[in-house]
């Protein structure tokens, strides 16, 4: 709508939002050491596929070297298939044949802290929450847009059962003049932003879509119905009391105990297949003393466990192979310090509290006990004790 005001143009662009049903389109996510490129298909509620054609990011390549713990990586990422609505992710590997069931939204957003893949909500809310200005009628793409600046109103909003916040300083979006969809935003986030932490002062977020498809009228998301000849898993919170009732196994890990670890209170999730022959497991073990040291946090236990190797198993015994050594006391445990891999990417890094890791195999079952706060010889102990606790196969 050429010569709209842009109070006007606001309130058709939040109206033409809300008459969606969904949109399909290809998006594009880039700043420096990022750039994400998925088929996006968006429908009403939230619901949501994605299929990831390029993945790399800085922070998740970061945090994969600092702990290891990083579920997917990028290219692991670009084989999947997922699908969420209803509260669960579905996660369709088709190399493995494989269906992962998670509770809750998990779209591996490739930022931390923003919401980018498929996000539109925001033109719903622009006069509401952000300064709006102006900027005129521009070419994109062959698309002609109206190009609109965004600065939030405030940093945070208190509600009395909510708080609202704002992670981005400024923002440009171009909205298609024929379609109302935006076809470009850039934001700068704001600077306790997380993701600001990774990026150079200043340094904008670029969200590009291609091959818009708005959806008039379109089905509402059915029921998951994973391919035939696929094997599905679910992923379920778990406590040590519920272990074993959850897991196909019987793990003990009375030894922690001994080593001053509550594992009472160990937490975490366990994905098992509908069938329960086959599982993997990640637990925390907080210290029974909770109270930092001096010298930094309290010690604490992580442990990563199966009979069926999930991507980041497979991903851990490779860095096992590559720079783990074998334990002094105990042939049948392997040692990976991670100091070493900290300042290799990171020269300078401060890396006392570098976690350790131990890898063993015991009643077909491997094991990756991570530990922070603690020196090799006692993290050797631990291990030790674990494997020689577990029962026999």
């Amino acid at each position: 709508m050429p010569g709209a005001s842009i109070g006007s143009f606001i309130r058709s662009v939040r109206s033409a939002s809300r008459n969606w049903s969904g949109f399909q389109a290809t998006q594009t996510i880039e700043t420096a050491g990022t750039r994400v490129e998925a088929d996006i298909r968006r429908l009403s509620r939230g619901a949501i596929s994605i299929r990831y054609a390029a993945y790399e990011s800085s922070w998740i390549q970061l945090e994969e070297v600092l702990t290891g713990d990083v579920e997917f990586v990028g290219e692991e990422l670009c084989g999947l298939q997922l699908d969420s609505h209803d509260a669960f992710t579905w996660i369709y590997d088709p190399s493995r044949e494989l269906v992962i069931s998670k509770p809750g939204r998990h779209l591996f957003e490739p930022l931390p802290g923003i919401a980018a893949l498929g996000e539109t909500d925001f033109l719903q809310t622009m006069a509401r929450d952000y300064l709006v200005r102006d900027l005129g009628e521009h070419n994109r793409d062959d698309r002609r847009v109206r190009r609109i600046a965004l600065k939030p109103k405030h940093a945070l909003r208190l509600h009395l059962l909510s708080t609202e916040s704002f992670p981005v300083r400024k923002a440009v979006v171009d909205v298609d003049l024929e379609t109302l969809f935006p076809l470009h935003i850039s934001l700068t986030p704001s600077d306790d932003a997380p993701a600001a932490q990774l990026l150079a002062p200043n340094a904008a977020i670029r969200i590009s879509y291609r091959d818009v498809r708005l959806l008039a009228s379109a089905e509402p998301p059915t029921a998951y119905d994973p391919p035939a000849d696929a094997r599905v898993f679910e992923e379920r919170p778990i406590t040590t009391e519920a272990l074993d009732d959850i897991f196909p196994g019987r793990l003990v890990l009375d030894p922690l105990e001994a080593h001053g670890f509550d594992v009472r209170r160990a937490a975490g999730n366990a994905t098992v297949s509908t069938e329960n022959d086959r599982g993997f497991l990640v637990l925390d073990v907080p210290s029974a003393d909770a109270s930092p040291s001096n010298d930094g946090p309290s010690p604490h236990i992580a442990i990563t466990l199966g009979n069926y190797t999930s991507h980041n198993m497979a991903r851990r015994r490779k860095t096992f192979s590559e720079h783990g050594e074998p334990a002094i006391d105990d042939e049948n445990l392997r040692l990976l310090r991670r100091a070493p891999l900290w300042n290799e990417t990171v020269p300078g890094i401060d890396d006392r509290h570098a976690p350790m890791d131990v890898f063993f195999e015991a009643s077909d079952i491997l094991w990756f006990v991570t530990g922070v706060g603690l020196d090799d010889v006692r993290m050797e102990a631990i291990a030790h004790d674990l494997r020689l606790a577990q029962p026999l196969a």
